[in-house]
């Protein structure tokens, strides 16, 4: 079990000692290579209560789209990934890095509620009057 603790995100050894979310949920979440990805789907479970087949399901998804995606643009190098998973850890969210050529680019955070949105402008040292 601690095998499988120790490669789930941060935020999610303790849900699964105390029964948050299931050993199956878990094998789930080790099969996604990306942090962001495991966060995005760590935040599914808990907020719609997705059953096992539903994460596995999920996990699918998310690998078809990468593939899909593969085989339409360029990829970010390797440096660009690791800053993209660094936020994605950082701010607990989905985050997608764009660089372009010309070393301009763009930096997206996904949110799923207005609170998700408030907790990263609060990170953020954002203040909205």
């Amino acid at each position: 079990m601690d095998e499988l603790v120790s490669l789930i995100p941060d935020s999610a050894p303790e849900p699964v000692r105390s029964g948050e979310i299931s050993m199956g949920h878990a094998r789930a979440l080790i099969n996604v290579d990306k942090i962001d990805q495991q966060l995005y789907i760590f935040d599914e479970i808990k907020t719609k209560g997705l059953s096992v087949r539903q994460t596995e399901h999920l996990v699918r998804n998310l690998y078809r789209e990468k593939e899909a995606k593969q085989h339409t643009g360029p990829t970010l190098p390797e440096g660009y990934k690791k800053v993209e998973d660094r936020l994605a850890s950082h701010f607990s969210t989905r985050v997608k890095l764009r660089h372009s050529k010309n070393g301009s680019g763009q930096i997206t955070f996904d949110y799923y509620s207005p609170e998700e949105l408030n907790k990263l402008l609060d990170q953020m040292n954002v203040r909205i009057d």
